[in-house]
């Protein structure tokens, strides 16, 4: 069996908001982990061109440190937004009522280093995008993220209008599907 790897550049739109009042959908930074220790949820599109139904052999997201972070470890559970194409979030509460997909991972989190890059296996959950009725070749998948952890140890990864290190989304499809097929 082969496989091709694709990779999926963040659009523009990715955001956060903590629970007491920050919303930021136009820095350059993106938080997992407000450093008050509150509610933390960052939203993350990609523009995915894989069809319905594709079944995949892996997804990894990708995320580069904007800044350092102390050692201490937090979890935060990563998943997908539960939805065919979503659009941006225009605000804190928007961004609060997102559903996460039934697949979720949950990743203890330590020592942030500025510039380098983290990677979260997320494949059950972009799966389970892939197999929405309404998914289209095209359409935008948010990986959704949430802080549930127990203290204030924030963490940082370059958003989009950061610069040329934002987030990645690398899926592996087995590349034995024939192109033309409506498959990938």
């Amino acid at each position: 069996m082969s496989a091709s790897t694709i990779d999926y550049s963040c659009n523009a739109g990715d955001c956060w908001g903590s629970s007491v009042g920050t919303f930021d959908n136009t820095g350059s930074d993106v938080w997992l982990l407000d450093s008050g220790g509150v509610d933390t949820r960052s939203w993350i599109p990609f523009t995915v061109n894989i069809s319905k139904g594709t079944s995949i052999l892996s997804a990894t997201l990708k995320l580069i440190a904007s800044t350092t972070s102390g050692a201490a470890s937090d979890n935060v559970t990563f998943g997908c937004e539960a939805a065919d194409s979503p659009a941006n979030p225009a605000s804190k509460a928007d961004l609060f009522t997102r559903a996460f997909t039934a697949a979720t991972y949950v990743y203890s989190i330590g020592l942030y280093t500025i510039g380098t890059t983290y990677t979260y296996d997320i494949t059950n959950a972009v799966q389970e995008i892939l197999n929405r009725s309404g998914w289209a070749n095209g359409n935008v998948m948010a990986i959704l993220t949430k802080w549930t952890g127990s203290g204030p140890h924030p963490k940082k990864f370059v958003s989009n209008e950061g610069g040329a290190n934002k987030a990645v989304l690398e899926i592996l499809v087995n590349s034995m599907v024939p192109r033309g097929s409506g498959l990938i």
